[in-house]
């Protein structure tokens, strides 16, 4: 469920545990789609161990939301975002690839790459970009995983933070294309 924080511009998803930057972070889960390199499209990837997956059925323990800067350089797999936040709401202090985030600290709302709005967003100088990180568990193996969603995937973590479902339902985890 989605509730209102009371700080300003954040929503906070769920109750209960959540995960912070010193914490030391379990594989990722990658979503294989049709441009993605070293993944089947289609399917869920295992980060550490490039174990692929039709499917998964997991129950949601933590969706919390996050943000990313990428900037306007040029496209590259390997590149780190410019700043990120852990939480949706202040630069993240954890380093990443031995980089610090750009706005270490700062109120998000206070950055002028700040917008919940991405897609309608012109800027010559990039976006901030909201979206959710989301730890699960594996019901079959118990292994828990760390899956980022954002763009339209991030419509997911609404689903996974629901009452009834957040840290109780088992939801069957699987890609499928949609066209719009």
């Amino acid at each position: 469920m989605v509730h209102p924080s009371e700080k300003r511009g954040v929503v906070t998803v769920g109750e209960g545990a959540a995960l912070h930057p010193e914490d030391v972070r379990p594989p990722v889960l990658k979503i294989g789609q049709a441009q993605s390199e070293g993944i089947t499209a289609g399917k869920l990837q295992r980060g550490d161990t490039q174990e692929e997956f039709d499917f998964l059925d997991v129950i949601p323990l933590a969706v919390q939301p996050t943000r990313l800067l990428w900037g306007t350089s040029s496209f590259s797999r390997n590149r780190s975002p410019e700043c990120w936040s852990d939480d949706g709401m202040t630069g993240s202090v954890r380093p990443l690839n031995e980089t610090y985030a750009a706005n270490v600290g700062m109120p998000c709302l206070d950055c002028e790459h700040y917008t919940n709005r991405p897609w309608e967003e012109k800027s010559q100088d990039g976006w901030c970009t909201p979206g959710y990180s989301v730890l699960l568990v594996d019901t079959e193996s118990f292994d828990i995983y760390f899956l980022r969603l954002t763009g339209t995937s991030a419509k997911v973590a609404r689903t996974l933070a629901t009452k009834g479902v957040f840290q109780k339902a088992v939801v069957r985890l699987n890609l499928e294309k949609t066209l719009t």
